[in-house]
């Protein structure tokens, strides 16, 4: 098994409430990998250019088991999520983990 991990914060960049967001996610983890842990958590980071941005977020881990057969990739899954997320939230970029190697996805 290994651990994989998506931080998300709970609201868009305009302020409004992502619940519905997190909602979906956990509805989804739930059916594709039979359940999750979730965290709240603070954090911060800066992009290319601006302040530094501050936000509440939630860390969601999941524990999966790779296929043998490769019909499935947990961490194709966790990058499709991410950019469905950065789009859908209106965020830069999204942090997913695989194990202990981060990964961050950009929106395009």
């Amino acid at each position: 098994m290994i651990e994989y991990k998506l931080i998300i914060p709970t609201h868009d960049n305009d302020g409004n409430s992502i619940g519905h967001i997190h909602d979906k996610l956990q509805r989804e983890l739930c059916e594709v990998f039979g359940g999750f842990t979730q965290t709240e958590a603070f954090g911060g980071w800066r992009g290319d250019k601006g302040p530094v941005i501050m936000e509440t977020v939630k860390v969601y881990s999941v524990a999966a088991v790779v296929e043998a057969d490769g019909d499935f990739s947990p961490i194709d899954w966790f990058r499709q999520r991410a950019k469905y997320i950065c789009k859908a939230a209106n965020q830069e970029a999204v942090y997913i983990q695989k194990g202990i190697v981060p990964e961050i996805i950009a929106a395009d």
